[in-house]
């Protein structure tokens, strides 16, 4: 049976929903039979490997998935993965896809060249997105419309470039708990540089909400935004500029 793009889209919502306990893995496996989107063994190697790529300890203690998916639906479950869950679940997901490829290609029916070269596409995006300085929950997706359109609709885990440039325009790329300025600091190469933070986290949202760009975003320097993160979920900016200051006005005190 040929697995088509839409089955392999409908096969991954399935496989979430098993994932979160929402059915169980026999009724996914039995819906997916009833859609006529794959044979049961078939489904059954999509839903079990998917929780393989989002646990991430098949990587961590050395084994890895045993059941090929066809090269369309890797790349879909990968990209998919690093759009609902994040940077750190899927660098996780594509170490795990790796050691996939490995095992295969030792067994001696073949090489996975393909799956091998577009793990090393996707290998390259992250390296080129971590060269950006993008912090885990700064925005780099779905463009807004031009205009005067302030919301935009997205996921739990989606980013947004042109709700992060909104943001920055509206609040200049300067700190919002400590004012930090990196042009200020470093000249021309600092020239609009910032992170920009979830006021809501981003892990605390469940399904899609209104992102507004102005209010629920805020811009703020990697310390501050490192800060913010030492909580779980991050706490407020309004709180970590309170501890800078009620700190500054300790060590001030004793100076004295």
């Amino acid at each position: 049976m040929k697995i088509e793009p839409r089955d392999i889209e409908e096969i991954y919502a399935l496989a979430i929903n098993v994932y979160h306990k929402k059915i169980e893995k026999n009724e996914a496996i039995e819906k997916a039979v009833e859609l006529n989107l794959m044979s049961k063994g078939s489904a059954a190697d999509y839903i079990q490997n998917l929780k393989y790529l989002l646990s991430g300890h098949t990587y961590n203690s050395g084994h890895t998935y045993k059941r090929t998916m066809n090269l369309a639906g890797t790349e879909f479950f990968l990209r998919k993965i690093r759009d609902d869950f994040g940077q750190n679940v899927f660098e996780r997901a594509l170490k795990t896809s790796y050691k996939h490829v490995k095992y295969y290609n030792a067994l001696g029916h073949g090489k996975q060249v393909q799956t091998e070269q577009l793990l090393d596409k996707l290998k390259e995006e992250l390296s080129q997105e971590n060269s950006m300085a993008v912090y885990p929950d700064e925005v780099n997706l779905n463009p807004l419309f031009e205009g005067a359109i302030k919301n935009v609709s997205i996921n739990a885990y989606e980013r947004n470039a042109k709700a992060r440039k909104i943001c920055i325009d509206y609040h200049k790329p300067v700190c919002c708990v400590c004012s930090f300025d990196f042009s200020s600091h470093y000249g021309e190469i600092g020239k609009n540089f910032i992170h920009v933070h979830h006021i809501v986290d981003l892990s605390q949202i469940d399904g899609e909400y209104e992102v507004d760009p102005i209010n629920d975003l805020c811009p703020v320097c990697p310390n501050c935004h490192a800060m913010l993160h030492t909580q779980q979920p991050a706490m407020h900016p309004s709180k970590l500029k309170a501890i800078i200051h009620s700190h500054n006005a300790r060590v001030t005190s004793k100076s004295r």
